[in-house]
């Protein structure tokens, strides 16, 4: 199920968005199987990526050649100067917009300027109100070690592993509001093909859901 939902998602056109999902997915098993008995709970780990990728790949071979054909004669190829890469970054005042969607102005494509220019649209963080009131429900539980939460989460790694995804997430989707995104354009495999890094805040949204 897993390697089919990654085939569907190579298959909707947008790389980025698979390329966050696997990384997601590699930090659920890292943490999944830390704290474990050695060897066994790596190998079914281990076992479980290999049949899911291998499942994507697989069901999406047709689509293998054309897609290396595209990136071949893509600008993106080499990578993209860091300007262009770092457009459209998350300012970290909107963080706000998480609760109060208004917060920086209405968004509404009766903003045709700002849609076309910004698309503001895409900085949009907002969840609704009850999400994150139960999300901070959960956190403020996990701090006091509320024995309802022991009884849903015994080893607690589920919101641990939510905590840290959304931290991650948030903060790259800073982009070049930070001071590390730059380093991180540098190093990280892959970041120079990809833009606007506030589509890192998909998984915040799922970590905050």
């Amino acid at each position: 199920l897993t390697g089919a939902a990654l085939g569907l998602q190579f298959l909707a056109g947008e790389p980025t968005i698979l390329y966050i999902t696997v990384f997601t997915l590699l930090i659920y098993g890292i943490m999944h199987v830390y704290g474990k008995k050695p060897k066994t709970p790596f190998r079914s780990f281990a076992f479980v990526s290999c049949l899911a990728a291998l499942t994507a790949v697989l069901l999406t071979a047709f689509q293998w050649i054309p897609f290396a054909e595209l990136v071949l004669n893509s600008s993106r190829s080499a990578g993209m100067a860091y300007e262009r890469a770092a457009d459209w970054s998350f300012p970290p005042k909107q963080l706000l917009t998480f609760i109060f969607p208004f917060a920086f102005g209405e968004i509404t494509l009766r903003y045709a300027k700002w849609y076309i220019t910004d698309q503001v649209w895409l900085k949009s963080a907002y969840l609704g109100i009850m999400p994150v009131v139960l999300a901070g429900l959960v956190l403020f539980s996990a701090v006091k070690k509320d024995k309802a939460l022991r009884r849903i989460d015994k080893t607690g790694k589920k919101t641990l592993f939510l905590l840290v995804i959304l931290a991650i997430s948030l903060l790259l989707s800073f982009g070049k509001y930070s001071f590390y995104y730059h380093y991180l354009y540098e190093y990280f495999p892959g970041l120079k093909m990809i833009r606007y890094p506030v589509k890192f805040l998909f998984p915040a949204a799922f970590a905050v859901s």
